[in-house]
């Protein structure tokens, strides 16, 4: 697994812990086989990161410190340019699914006491119009879409 590493060209806009939502999520799929990942998420200028959480935070304050510097390894990874759709049903306020243009979905909790999935809808918005200044954002009441405008 390839670990997370910011590229020069890259800010990091929001990040956050969620809950990466794999399969159907059923108590024999969560207890047994990992159908929830935690996840520490980056938005960053080019892409969506997810990597897994580090498991050092639960040994202790010393073991939490030194897990800061160890890089985390991916779980997945949308380029913003490749974004199509985030889906999201309104009544659960805190989940979302990323799908990209090859079709693959990528469900979403956030984990955030504080995290609210408006303001992270309005970073990857703005990233997604700086990458790619063309695209037309439609927003209805449980999807925005990204479509590529064609040019004569």
């Amino acid at each position: 697994m390839e670990r997370f590493r910011k590229t020069p060209n890259e800010q990091i806009l929001r990040k956050g812990t969620i809950d990466y939502l794999r399969g159907e999520q059923t108590f024999k799929a969560i207890m047994f086989h990992g159908a929830i990942v935690k996840c520490r998420a980056f938005v960053t200028s080019r892409r969506f990161v997810a990597c897994e959480e580090s498991k050092w935070r639960t040994l202790g304050p010393l073991f939490f410190v030194i897990g800061l510097f160890i890089r985390k390894k991916i779980v997945f990874v949308i380029q913003l340019e490749r974004l199509a759709s985030i889906s999201f049903d309104p009544k659960r306020i805190s989940e979302f699914t990323l799908k990209d243009s090859d079709g693959a979905e990528f469900r979403i909790r956030l984990d955030g006491l504080f995290d609210k999935r408006d303001k992270w809808f309005d970073t990857i918005t703005g990233a997604v119009k700086n990458i790619r200044p063309d695209a037309e954002i439609q927003r209805d009441e449980a999807r925005l879409e990204f479509i590529q405008s064609q040019q004569g």
